[in-house]
């Protein structure tokens, strides 16, 4: 039973327990008071119990005493007439209030109407259409539900002003798109052609790297069958015949005698 009189407070989740509590899905804890009253269907029940969290309350309702009574009422939506509701503080409303209204820009552009009120982690935002509008001062700039109408301020928005109804353009001086990835790198240079022919003269071109070695397991295989045992001894070194050896010199000729000399003679007799 929905319609201008009553809020809708939240839905009968899974039962909790055996004593007839039940949790509540999509809460609004501000109207699942204790001692409050909430509307299922035509028939009117009193919260006797409220435990669990904001988030994720759990009620018990006078007259649902067990777990059956409970899985019954599993599925219904819980309302609360508007004349019990707590009062709202300035810039706060009902999503039943804001739900239907037109959404114009400043210059009375028409965007559409709200769909429905989405509570996020930051902040809650208006769907309209597939645009969410942020309930936050830059970009609302008025809400009038009796005249079930909302203005917002297409700058912060990112909407052109003076688009055509109904068009979504950017807004002047956001950053064009990035423009077409350049062309993709011509093909890599030809081969460097053959190295031109040695100089007469020069000395041959090193020999080609040797093979890769072989697997492994066959290397060691290899290397001890070729390996030989020992390494074998020098050549000898090819015969010569002797050469004779050289003749002795003659001996010098011997100095010839030197000769006597002659006796002094005797001296003379007076």
């Amino acid at each position: 039973m929905a319609g201008l009189d009553v809020l809708n407070a939240g839905r009968v989740g899974r039962p909790h327990g055996l004593d007839g509590s039940f949790h509540v899905t999509r809460p609004r804890p501000a109207l699942l008071a204790l001692g409050g009253e909430v509307r299922i269907g035509d028939v009117v029940w009193e919260i006797v119990r409220r435990a669990g969290t904001d988030d994720r309350p759990i009620l018990r309702l006078h007259g649902v005493d067990d777990r059956a009574g409970a899985e019954a009422l599993r599925g219904e939506d819980l309302f609360v007439a508007r004349s019990l509701a707590p009062p709202l503080e300035e810039g706060e409303y009902w999503a039943e209030d804001l739900r239907g209204c037109r959404v114009v820009t400043a210059g009375d552009r028409e965007l559409g109407v709200v769909d429905e009120l989405r509570a996020l982690p930051s902040c809650e935002v208006l769907e309209v259409g597939e645009m969410l509008v942020p309930m936050v001062g830059d970009a609302v700039i008025a809400v009038d539900v009796a005249a079930r109408r909302i203005v917002v301020d297409a700058r912060f928005l990112g909407l052109d002003e003076a688009a055509e109804p109904g068009g979504l353009s950017a807004a002047p001086g956001a950053p064009a798109a990035a423009p077409d990835a350049p062309p993709a790198a011509p093909d890599a240079p030809a081969a460097v052609p053959d190295a031109p022919p040695a100089a007469p003269g020069a000395p041959p071109a090193a020999p080609d790297a040797p093979a890769a070695a072989p697997d492994t397991w066959s290397a060691a295989r290899d290397a001890r069958s070729a390996a030989p045992d020992a390494l074998p001894a020098a050549p000898a070194a090819p015969w010569a015949p002797a050469v004779p050896a050289a003749p002795d010199a003659p001996p010098p000729p011997a100095a010839p005698d030197a000769p006597p000399a002659p006796a002094a003679p005797d001296a003379a007799r007076g």
